[in-house]
């Protein structure tokens, strides 16, 4: 047996698409390409492939990842070849490596998100703010507890790691690395929510794009890209 990462984007109206669908397209797919997932054992099995972190419907995303076990060894690169002409408009392969047996699985080793936001130009006001914001000793956000209701008030500065912005074709865009995994995780609109409140900015959320261009694990103090994993 086997274990492959696989990157890939989602783009354009694929964004509207669950992740339980992604799941049972990429399912189907593999086995269209002859590409023998390795099964759990048990009374229910199901094949042993996995999403990295899964994305919010209406996101899209140029670093999305997927881990399979297969019962036998492949070649990567036929891998890439095979699934890059099975996809559909909308989602891309953009490498696959191969990951040595005993290495953490994708999903226990995610520990950061790094997310673009498109904004419209009526927050083009927003970048000489974005330096005070972060050095704020809390930034505090209303968050709503979907199982009891209850409202509840989240500081949110430990999980951000970066944020910036830059001008984008007459518009802006926020640059933002946070914390997303198992172990601690913030909705990139959060962020957002916040620093429009201290901007006191409008908030129309109906133009904004949201795309996460990378997953990222820590090294000895540093971040690396989920594609740089056991290179």
């Amino acid at each position: 047996m086997s274990r492959y990462s696989i990157k890939f984007k989602k783009e354009g109206y694929l964004k509207y698409t669950s992740h339980l669908d992604i799941m049972r397209f990429f399912q189907r797919t593999f086995k269209r390409a002859d590409i023998k997932l390795l099964y759990s054992q048990g009374f229910n099995p199901h094949p042993k492939m996995s999403i990295a972190q899964p994305l919010s419907l209406g996101y899209t995303s140029t670093g999305d990842y997927i881990e399979i076990e297969t019962e036998s060894e492949m070649n990567p690169d036929n891998i890439y070849e095979v699934l890059n002409k099975l996809m559909p408009l909308g989602i891309e392969i953009i490498c696959v490596k191969a990951i040595n047996q005993g290495k953490k699985t994708l999903a226990a080793l995610v520990e950061f998100g790094e997310y673009e936001i498109k904004l419209g130009d009526e927050y083009k006001n927003l970048g000489p703010l974005i330096e005070p914001f972060m050095k704020q000793d809390k930034i505090q956000v209303k968050k709503l507890q979907r199982k009891t209701g209850i409202e509840s008030i989240l500081d949110i500065k430990p999980l951000i790691h970066d944020l910036t912005s830059e001008d984008f074709e007459g518009h802006i865009k926020l640059t933002m690395v946070i914390r997303n995994g198992s172990q601690a995780n913030l909705n990139p609109e959060l962020l957002l929510q916040a620093l429009l409140d201290y901007s006191n900015c409008k908030k129309n959320y109906s133009g904004i794009e949201v795309n996460r261009k990378e997953l990222y694990y820590t090294q000895d103090g540093k971040l690396i890209k989920f594609e740089d994993y056991n290179c």
